[in-house]
């Protein structure tokens, strides 16, 4: 009988994750931002999430706008981090860690999300509107083009027509 063996990601307890990432710093202990951090790699019950060692969040200075944003990276199977998500806070201005932590339950692959007909689903809504949108924009220019056509060959309509007496 042929052994079995467990993924090479699931094996691992704790990562250690370096103290910058892509120019990003690392959250680490004692930071405003450690309880989510902490709930991100060691779970959150209320959520369902059961947590992730190999994500970590790490804080970047948006250059356009100089507000920091919180990104949400993972240590993938192949050794390279990559960025997650960007974390957004609430109407509050809060980065509320139940509802992050809900947020990850919502798109984890292993209870099923397809990320691939998530994106699909994304990209046709995306293209239905730009569709929608131009055919709005061109629906007003198809009229505005004949209106300046009506005009400049003299064409009348009934409504541009001048009043006739009926009977005359």
């Amino acid at each position: 009988m042929p052994s079995v063996s467990i993924p090479r990601e699931l094996t691992l307890d704790s990562v250690y994750h370096p103290d910058t990432i892509n120019g990003r710093t690392v959250v680490r202990l004692g930071t405003n931002l450690h309880d989510l951090a902490d709930r991100i790699q060691n779970g959150c019950p209320a959520s369902g999430w059961e947590g992730d060692p190999r994500m970590t969040l790490a804080l970047y200075q948006d250059p356009r706008s100089g507000r920091k944003q919180v990104e949400l990276w993972r240590l993938e199977h192949d050794g390279e981090y990559r960025m997650e998500a960007r974390l957004r806070p609430n109407a509050a201005g809060v980065l509320d860690p139940s509802d992050i932590c809900w947020q990850l339950v919502k798109r984890d692959a292993r209870r099923g999300y397809d990320i691939r007909d998530a994106v699909d689903r994304h990209n046709a809504k995306v293209r239905a509107a730009s569709r929608y949108s131009s055919a709005d924009r061109m629906s007003g220019a198809a009229d505005k083009l004949a209106h300046a056509l009506r005009q400049d060959l003299g064409i009348r309509t009934h409504w541009a027509a001048p009043n006739r007496k009926v009977g005359a």
